[in-house]
C-alpha cells in the first residue's frame, strides 16, 4: 500500500481493498493485477479525488460482456473508464462502489 498517494488508509478501505482484490484474484487476476487493480479503486472512491471512471464489473449492465445501450462499445472490465451506459450495482437503497459480478464475498 502506497501511502503517498494520499495518506493513511482507514479500517473501510482495508477492508474494501481486501475484498476487491480477492475478489479480482477469483475472476482471474493475478495477485499482483489484483492488488494494483484494488489500490487504485481505493484512491479513487476518495472524497474529492475527481475521479469518476468506474470498471465494467461495477455495473449493472455488465455480465461477461457488455450490454450497455451505447451499441458497439467495447468494454475491458478491469479498466477504469467513463460510459454513459454506466448503471451502479445496487443493493437495497444503497448503492454499492464495487460489487464484483459473478464473486461471492
Amino acid at each position: 500500500m502506497n501511502s503517498n498517494k494520499g495518506g493513511d488508509w482507514t479500517g473501510e478501505e482495508i477492508s474494501r481493498f481486501i475484498n476487491r482484490e480477492n475478489k479480482l484474484i477469483a475472476r482471474g487476476m493475478t495477485e499482483i493485477e489484483a492488488e494494483k487493480l484494488a489500490e487504485r479503486l481505493v484512491y479513487r472512491d476518495r472524497p474529492g479525488s475527481g475521479d469518476d471512471r468506474k470498471l465494467c464489473l461495477e455495473c449493472s449492465n455488465w455480465s461477461n460482456g457488455c450490454k450497455t445501450p451505447m451499441a458497439g462499445y467495447c468494454t475491458v472490465p478491469t479498466v477504469l473508464q467513463r460510459c454513459f451506459g454506466f448503471l451502479a450495482r445496487s443493493n437495497g437503497a444503497q448503492q454499492v462502489a464495487i460489487e464484483i459480478k459473478g464473486v461471492t464475498a
